[in-house]
């Protein structure tokens, strides 16, 4: 039997001249339905369906079992990859086989497509679904012979971790109707939802928390809650002024697209990423956009993005003609738990983080979980720092959901991650806002109770300082934790074991506990530049118990330098763990 190879170029339907990638790629094991579900998609919604397995029967003229039997399965997978090389150039459903994501080239591609903004869909199925399915009967290769479902449940177990990683979007199809698939994926497609969807069964509910005080205001919490920001912007808005970071354009579209279209004129302003926007020099660019925009008091900022735009976009709304609305849209879960929601807005200077700002409350939170199915292992650890402060200084039973549910969310798989995680998520985020709103509607302004919510940012802000913010703000605020629980321990305010649960928890989900970037006489300078420090006298959040937060005020220095040890141990000489990658300090 002769060798087959894919030509460079081959006709399998009539294409979309105009068109560059899918609109789905669909990935899973085998009898999850990728063809069928594909099939009635592109028949509906009049699209082109390639499925990879039939452009290499097509190409080779044999049977996929007849090239497994007489060209082996290392011929077929090369034939496949080069399968899904051509397929991920064409419109509109791509289906690949079971095996294809184990290819290295595949799975460079797949990152690339989803990098684009594409959408690779992850169709599940149970054991008990795929028993009934293989009682149907099948013809694939890997499965002939007895067992059929030992064999397929082999090869599950080899290939979930690769399917949940190069995927963005998961759907379970046990006891789903092939109708219910299609239409969950048609909604992904029309949305742009990036998130799991439960098909058929019980959706993540989300929820709704409300800010009391002068001006209070909804921080709703749920999938696809960003869809429906028009109806937060208020009477009489004609424009909306629109920051977000580059990277994070393909998020931005969306929701500003749908304004668009409902009537507003959206004048989008594109910031640097990360902490590098929060500077004066694009302040000023955001100030000279809105005036050459003449964006007036009837008008409106929406900031999307992480915890810097929120926290820029807040400022820009402050200052301009001395205060206009700003709805927050955060896409990170540091911003979603803690920056976006409490009215603090800044920016940064050469001497400290978040020096310059003001007190600017928004008119409302939109915190839609879709937003996290793309966001990377790391920054989610470092956002789930702010969600275990909340529960070390308000709500405990954070704390034991975290360690309950640590495997499931660290390291955090995105959209690929089961529906009952995300649930966890949406009710971890509801208890850390509820937590920050509590306060904050208490003490607006930071003239009190509010600095409770600094709790680990002392020493956290100053680490963050000291590595050119390359340190992620939870990571710092994780270490900045442990040592302040290492001083309360030493003031007598908490016990051993109090302090080692500080440690567990941030360990489970891959936070760093110790840091020895530089020596304590190096980081209190920075330290003396904390909002909280009175002339020359530090004052340090601490805990009189977990869920009892208090002020430790001018700690001799003797304590200090103890406390610092602890987290600077010869321990912490080796590299930090934070997330899903390894940070060196």
């Amino acid at each position: 039997m002769t060798k087959h190879s894919l030509p460079d170029q081959y006709p399998l339907l009539e294409r979309l001249q105009n068109a560059t990638r899918p609109l789905l790629v669909l990935i899973g094991p085998s009898l999850t339905g990728k063809s069928t579900i594909g099939r009635m998609i592109a028949e509906q919604q009049s699209l082109n369906f390639t499925d990879t397995d039939e452009l290499i029967e097509n190409i080779t003229g044999m049977s996929i079992p007849v090239i497994f039997e007489h060209l082996g399965e290392a011929e077929f997978r090369r034939l496949e990859a080069a399968a899904v090389k051509q397929a991920l150039e064409y419109p509109d459903i791509v289906a690949l086989g079971g095996g294809a994501v184990l290819t290295e080239s595949t799975k460079t591609l797949l990152r690339d497509y989803q990098l684009r903004g594409g959408k690779v869909v992850f169709l599940d199925v149970s054991k008990t679904g795929i028993s009934e399915r293989l009682a149907q009967g099948s013809d694939r290769p890997l499965l002939a012979g007895d067992d059929a479902l030992g064999k397929w449940q082999k090869l599950y177990e080899a290939r979930l971790a690769t399917y949940k990683e190069m995927s963005n979007v998961y759907l379970d199809t046990t006891n789903q109707t092939p109708q219910q698939v299609v239409d969950a994926l048609v909604t992904v497609v029309e949305r742009g939802l990036l998130a799991p969807q439960a098909v058929g069964g019980e959706s993540n509910a989300g929820g709704l928390v409300l800010v009391e005080g002068a001006q209070p205001y909804e921080v709703v919490i749920g999938r696809g809650v960003s869809s429906r920001l028009a109806d937060y912007l208020g009477a009489g808005v004609t424009k909306v002024f629109a920051i977000y970071p580059e990277p994070l354009r393909f998020l931005a579209k969306p929701v500003l697209k749908s304004l668009t279209a409902a009537g507003y004129q959206v004048i989008e302003q594109v910031v640097p990423d990360a902490e590098a926007q929060k500077t004066w020099q694009v302040a000023a660019a955001c100030w000279e956009a809105a005036g050459e925009a003449a964006i007036t008091r009837s008008d409106v900022v929406v900031a999307i993005g992480g915890g810097a735009t929120t926290d820029l976009g807040g400022f820009i709304a402050a200052t301009w003609l001395r205060g206009i609305a700003v709805v927050q849209v955060p896409t990170s879960l540091l911003a979603m738990v803690d920056a976006a929601v409490g009215g603090k807005t800044g920016i940064n200077t050469p001497q400290g983080k978040n020096l310059v700002g003001s007190f600017h409350q928004p008119v409302a939170v939109l915190c839609d979980i879709d937003m996290l199915g793309t966001l990377p292992a790391r920054d989610f650890s470092a956002g789930l720092a702010e969600v275990i402060k909340c529960g070390l200084i308000g709500d405990p039973v954070i704390l034991d959901s975290i360690l309950e549910h640590a495997k499931a969310l660290h390291p955090w798989l995105g959209a690929a991650t089961d529906a009952a995680t995300w649930q966890i998520v949406v009710e971890l985020i509801q208890r850390a806002v509820a937590v920050k709103a509590r306060v904050t509607a208490t003490d607006p302004e930071e003239r009190g109770l509010r600095e409770y919510l600094n709790y680990g940012h002392t020493l956290g802000h100053a680490i963050e300082h000291r590595e050119n913010f390359t340190w992620r703000h939870g990571e710092a605020v994780a270490v900045g934790m442990v040592f302040a629980a290492e001083l309360a321990r030493l003031a007598g305010q908490l016990s051993d074991d109090e302090v080692a649960r500080h440690r567990e928890i941030l360990s489970a989900v891959g936070l760093p506990v110790t840091y020895d970037g530089a020596t304590l006489d190096e980081l209190l300078p920075a330290m003396h530049r904390d909002k909280k420090t009175r002339g020359t006298t530090l004052r340090f959040i601490t805990l009189d118990g977990i869920g009892n937060p208090t002020r430790l005020t001018d700690p001799p220095p003797h304590l200090l330098q103890k406390a610092y040890a602890r987290v600077s141990s010869a321990a912490s000489r080796e590299s930090i763990q934070c997330g899903a990658e390894i940070v060196s300090p």
